[in-house]
């Protein structure tokens, strides 16, 4: 006696039948296998054809100063932890995009609305009024009264 259970084969499978033309272009077939790419350049001693425009323009300069891809990273995280750490008030008015939120503070001016909202948020402090400031000099000429 048999019994049926998951594991059993119950007929011939069908298979997946594909009935619409294909998406891929095959004329593109010899540009990407690798054979064929090796041959070419045995041939020309050239991996890419000379002759077909490159779509892009490369660009030349003294790059040495620029900072390994572990440093990248590692300031794009400091950034991201720097934006966690915000109150969830100021995350939310940025989306929670961290480069929004470095743009807007990048591009305050004092006296901007930006600047007033920016205030209003808790993230840059009230300036304060130099009017009421003393100046050094009034203390020096007081304290030289005061003496003699």
């Amino acid at each position: 006696m048999k019994f049926a259970s998951r594991y059993s084969v119950t007929g011939v499978k069908s298979g997946i039948k594909f009935v619409d033309p294909s998406a891929t272009l095959q004329s593109f077939k010899d540009d990407a296998d690798i054979n064929c790419i090796i041959a070419r350049y045995e041939n020309t001693g050239v991996l890419v054809d000379p002759t077909v425009p490159v779509s892009r323009t490369p660009e030349f300069g003294d790059f040495s100063e620029m900072p390994s891809y572990q440093d990248a990273q590692n300031v794009i995280i400091a950034a991201r932890n720097a934006f966690d750490a915000l109150p969830s008030k100021i995350r939310e008015r940025f989306n929670n995009d961290p480069a929004a939120y470095f743009d807007f503070v990048r591009s305050l001016k004092e006296g901007s609305e930006e600047f007033d909202e920016a205030i209003s948020l808790g993230i840059v402090n009230k300036p304060v009024d130099s009017s009421h400031e003393v100046s050094s000099r009034s203390v020096e000429d007081s304290s030289k009264e005061v003496t003699s």
